[in-house]
């Protein structure tokens, strides 16, 4: 198994960049998905990329603009993952 998961299969975006993008200061689903369009499918990956978001948070700047960060075009619009599904991540870290 990788070290670096994927964690939006809809965008083939790894865990590793989204690591990077939240260490430069992206800390909004709206901000990850503009640079990388990570959670623009089908909205899996929402739980995940929070979680990432929530550990890493005091681990980069602490007030690095988020550009367009009011739009709510319907690509933008919060989707999240079914009730009580085990995340990608998740399932990643238990067979670490």
């Amino acid at each position: 198994m990788t070290d670096d998961p994927v964690v939006c299969v809809c965008a083939g975006v790894h865990e590793e960049e989204l690591t990077s993008l939240i260490r430069a200061g992206v800390r909004t689903i709206d901000g990850i998905r503009m640079r990388c369009r990570a959670n623009t499918g089908c909205g899996g990956c929402r739980e995940d990329i929070e979680e990432l978001i929530d550990d890493l948070a005091g681990s980069g700047p602490e007030s690095a603009p988020e550009p367009h960060a009011a739009c709510r075009s319907i690509a933008h619009r919060s989707v999240g993952p079914p009730a009580g599904r085990v995340t990608h991540l998740e399932e990643h870290r238990a067979h670490r």
